[in-house]
């Protein structure tokens, strides 16, 4: 229930423009008997350029964060990072990691961005996991080119499917 709540939630922000960019345990909380998002400080309309100066956007493990950053920081004034959905998508991949393995899926920034500069996927090692819809998800969420990874719409429609999986966690 908690997933479908959060990714409903990004599906309302992404419908009306917005992207959060900081998809975290922290930015969700239990209001009466729903989780909701609770903190939309760092919402951004899409297509805005996000400022790379954030300090909240500096420890980002999402690749095309740590690409822009490693650029900017080498000097090069003709970097922009785009608010898009594709952020949000990565950062949800995290979280629902976080809610299925009960671990992060990186012990740190650190690791995240050694994982992240490779020029492969991130290994999701969740085969301990029995919800493979849930799996799917996080496999299909945390890609590393940004047109790889799923849309909350599609993320909705996977979860939908959760109504018909007898041993379902989400």
């Amino acid at each position: 229930m908690v997933v479908r709540e959060i990714v409903n939630a990004l599906a309302f922000l992404h419908d009306n423009g917005l992207v959060h960019t900081n998809i975290t345990s922290e930015t969700f909380g239990l209001v009466g008997d729903t989780w909701a998002l609770i903190e939309l400080g760092d919402a951004h309309t899409l297509g805005d350029n996000l400022d790379l100066s954030l300090s909240y956007l500096r420890k980002l493990p999402v690749p095309e964060v740590l690409i822009a950053l490693k650029h900017s920081d080498d000097g090069d004034e003709d970097v922009h990072l785009i608010a898009n959905p594709a952020i949000d998508v990565f950062l949800t991949g995290l979280l629902l990691h976080e809610i299925l393995a009960r671990k992060p899926l990186f012990r740190d920034f650190e690791e995240a961005v050694k994982q992240l500069e490779d020029d492969e996927d991130v290994v999701v090692g969740m085969r301990q996991c029995k919800d493979l819809i849930g799996r799917y998800a996080v496999e299909n969420s945390v890609c590393r080119t940004p047109s790889e990874r799923m849309t909350v719409k599609e993320l909705q429609t996977l979860l939908k499917q959760l109504n018909t999986t007898p041993d379902a966690q989400m």
